[in-house]
């Protein structure tokens, strides 16, 4: 039996064997926008303030990729979400101890406004959703993606197929 306020982790197999490739694909499209902010490079400020961004992953579920791909990408701020509050212990559980990992919130891609959300992102991430959810969810997802992020003419990465 859990104590008390102790959460174990939920583990997908299949997250587990793919974060590996995910990680190195994050990478490369992290990388672009870290050197695309050339006026930044150029401020003077010491390293580790123009690295660290804000990245918001949609559908966090387990919590696998934001504490994996957290620890890979140490220059980002990374803020697990999920819709499904009761997953939430999960995702913090994996965080636990990761100093770039924020607490997990509470985040329906359908709402108008993302109000637990970070008001500004510089990425976001989502790899668990758009190719099991309904279109509207996509739909719902790329709106409020146009709000929050700092500069939404940013690419998609992945695979999306309309049903």
């Amino acid at each position: 039996a859990k104590a008390a306020g102790v959460f174990w982790k939920q583990e997908a197999e299949m997250l587990r064997q793919a974060r590996a490739w995910r990680l190195e694909a994050l990478d490369e499209v992290m990388d672009s926008i870290n050197t695309a902010d050339v006026a930044t490079k150029t401020t003077g400020l010491p390293d580790q303030l123009i690295a660290e961004r804000l990245l918001l992953e949609i559908a966090s579920g387990t919590g696998q990729h934001a504490a994996f791909c957290g620890v890979g990408l140490p220059g980002w701020q990374w803020q697990p979400s999920d819709v499904a509050a009761e997953s939430l212990p999960s995702i913090a559980a994996w965080c636990e101890g990761l100093a770039n990992l924020r607490p997990p919130v509470v985040l329906n891609v359908l709402d108008a406004s993302w109000p637990a959300a970070p008001a500004v992102v510089d990425a976001i991430y989502c790899a668990n959703m758009i190719h099991i959810a309904p279109w509207e969810v996509a739909l719902g997802l790329f709106e409020g993606a146009g709000r929050a992020l700092a500069d939404p003419a940013g690419d998609v990465e992945g695979d999306i197929n309309k049903r």
